[in-house]
């Protein structure tokens, strides 16, 4: 099996392996008990991960369209393309306002000492440790260099008699990191809530600006030129990561953060949450369904390798992820260390856990700056590894439906960018760290889900896995690997996938819980307002696919079955990979459909199968003369085998 190191191959590593993996999925961790998260991980990633990555690999290479062409198979889940363009269109909003907090921090960076290294007359937290100890906690309330007072216990059992003396406690106050602090309070400025917005910080304006100005520069190119750029961008990181890693690993406690990360807590697979996140997370850090897949894939060559790009991607990914937990929970195993707490106590969960533990963590390093200028110069690189292709596919919608609108496609991308760019700007009010993990929870998650079983019933059951397997086979030869392994993938999207995301559905739907950020609760117009966003994203498809029952079956008068047929122009886009399609079908596969392909785009639309002679396709290639009747009768047998 050959790998081809390729744009393709370094554009979707890096735009799999991007902020998901170092930040997302350690706090994933964080929050569901360590290393019991990993169990439902792996799992989902070898019977949902890898499965919708080759469909979507190949669906993009074999038509070279865009995420709603490419469904041309069967019109009626065009709508797939477009829910995928929501859904992408609302993860770029929030994942940008990421990099905006990276480009902030790497600003600040250019200092000779770190703001957070240290707690400043800004600060509300403890830089001295050593000096933090329950004897004192009890005797003296611990005093904040900004005159504030230590009032959080991690006992409940504490209660509070006379003036501050303490009984049936066994543990002393909570020490607040400079960098949990520095983050909260200085960069978020966060308020008490979601529906608290006051403020708006211009800073963090001004940050998301320039990455979005940085954003529409690189894709001006096309996503080939950004493809170049990350040639650099996909590998970079490993490095930084390795060198923060082996210094976690030489810093006391450390032990005790990889103990937890490793350590599975069994009883926790019994929780929803679990098991919704595992599968969210897989389907976000591989970015299948999200249409990004099929837009990268599309500019391949037609006879481009997509098993082993699908299998080194996905399993980077996964490494890296697993990679960037050790380095994560190696330094949060070195905080509980410093500050006598537990590792599930250290700091609070949250997508904003990574901005608390890597800033402490290049503290720890000899000059800190300069590490602290690399790590988050990293973490903007892989921001922008991400979204590339979040945003052509968005754009590549949008021209597809109005085909006019192709020649100003710089115009569509800079309207694209602007408009994204205006939501964004909530997210940065002192409210917008709220709003911002309410779109981490509700973008994806059942949505993601519920698109991936409908792309399964569309490959496996309406155009017919063996279809689909001859398309493959005529992209890249029977010999490939990709096609000698294609029945391993066909079980998958006809039995395995779809049940186990029907079963993922009913399971975690049960008893979903209320999004909840550390000890703050959501309110209940917060949490439908994610569910009413997830409901906006499959809008896509259910309104397409009424419009096509109203087009195609009501306007047009033909038969239903026309929204599950291959359209004229169902195929390869280019002819010359479209002769290959068609010299290659023989009489059981891809024959019949080829003949229907024919059939309409030749005789249909004019005559209506009006007994005349049609287009035929022999075993060579070559087009033979046939009755239409004849035709109906292969076509009506082929729907009976298909069906």
């Amino acid at each position: 099996m050959v790998v081809f190191f390729t744009h393709f191959f370094f554009a979707s590593l890096g735009y799999a392996v991007g902020l998901g993996a170092v930040l997302r999925f350690p706090y994933l961790c964080y929050r569901n008990g360590g290393g019991v998260f990993l169990i439902p991980y792996i799992i989902f990633l070898f019977f949902l991960g890898i499965p919708l990555f080759y469909l979507e690999v190949n669906l993009g290479q074999f038509t070279s369209q865009g995420a709603t062409h490419c469904w041309r198979m069967a019109p009626i889940f065009k709508g797939l393309g477009i829910s995928m363009s929501i859904m992408s269109f609302f993860f770029t909003v929030y994942y940008t306002m990421l990099v905006g907090y990276s480009v902030l921090y790497f600003i600040l960076s250019f200092r000779k000492e770190l703001q957070w290294a240290t707690c400043g007359s800004w600060a509300n937290c403890i830089s001295n440790f050593s000096s933090f100890t329950t004897q004192s906690n009890y005797e003296n309330t611990y005093k904040y260099p900004n005159g504030r007072f230590l009032y959080t216990f991690l006992d409940q059992n504490l209660t509070e008699i006379g003036s501050w003396n303490i009984t049936n406690g066994t543990q002393y106050g909570k020490p607040i990191l400079p960098s949990d602090d520095y983050f909260n309070n200085y960069i978020l400025n966060k308020s008490e809530g979601i529906d608290f917005i006051s403020t708006i910080d211009w800073r963090l304006v001004l940050c998301l600006l320039g990455t979005w100005i940085l954003i529409y520069i690189c894709l001006c190119g096309g996503v080939k030129i950004s493809g170049k750029i990350v040639y650099f961008t996909s590998v970079f990181p490993y490095v930084i990561l390795l060198i923060l890693g082996i210094r976690g690993w030489m810093l006391p406690g450390m032990s005790n953060g990889i103990y937890f990360y490793m350590k599975p807590d069994v009883s926790r697979l019994r929780e929803t949450r679990v098991w919704n996140d595992a599968a969210n997370q897989i389907f976000f850090i591989l970015s299948v369904t999200y249409g990004g897949l099929i837009t990268l894939s599309s500019y391949n060559k037609f006879n481009q390798s997509t098993l082993g790009n699908t299998l080194v991607v996905s399993i980077a990914n996964v490494i890296t992820s697993i990679f960037a937990g050790f380095v994560m929970f190696a330094y949060l195993g070195y905080l509980a260390h410093i500050t006598g707490q537990n590792v599930k106590d250290v700091v609070s969960e949250g997508p904003g856990l990574a901005f608390i533990v890597y800033p402490y963590a290049v503290t720890t390093l000899p000059v800190a700056p300069l590490w602290s200028i690399l790590f988050f110069f990293m973490l903007i690189l892989l921001g922008l590894d991400s979204v590339f292709a979040s945003i052509e596919t968005v754009v590549v919608t949008i021209t597809d439906q109005i085909q006019i609108l192709r020649r100003y496609n710089a115009l569509v991308t800079f309207i694209v960018c602007t408009v994204m760019f205006g939501l964004g700007l909530l997210l940065c009010t002192n409210a917008g760290f709220y709003w911002l993990t309410l779109l981490d929870n509700f973008t994806g998650s059942y949505a993601a889900f519920i698109i991936g079983l409908l792309e399964c019933i569309c490959i496996a059951y309406v155009y017919g896995s063996n279809n689909f397997r001859s398309d493959v086979e005529a992209m890249l030869g029977s010999k490939n690997w990709g096609v000698r392994f294609y029945f391993i993938f066909q079980i998958c999207w006809s039995f395995i996938t779809p049940l186990v995301i029907i079963g993922l559905i009913v399971f975690t739907s049960l008893n979903y819980p209320p999004l909840q950020l550390g000890n703050y609760k959501y309110p209940l117009w917060a949490n439908k307002l994610g569910w009413a966003l997830m409901g906006l994203i499959l809008s896509g498809f259910v309104f397409y696919a009424i419009y096509a029952i109203i087009y195609f079956v009501i306007i047009k008068k033909n038969s239903c079955r026309i929204l599950i047929n291959p359209q004229p122009d169902w195929g390869p886009l280019l002819e010359q990979n479209r002769k290959k399609v068609n010299y290659h079908y023989g009489e059981h596969d891809g024959y019949l459909i080829r003949l229907f392909d024919k059939i309409t785009k030749k005789t249909l639309s004019k005559q209506k199968l009006d007994g005349s002679n049609s287009i035929d396709i022999d075993n060579n290639g070559q087009e033979t003369s046939v009755s239409n009747q004849q035709a109906r009768n292969q076509v009506e047998i082929e729907f009976t085998i298909r069906l």
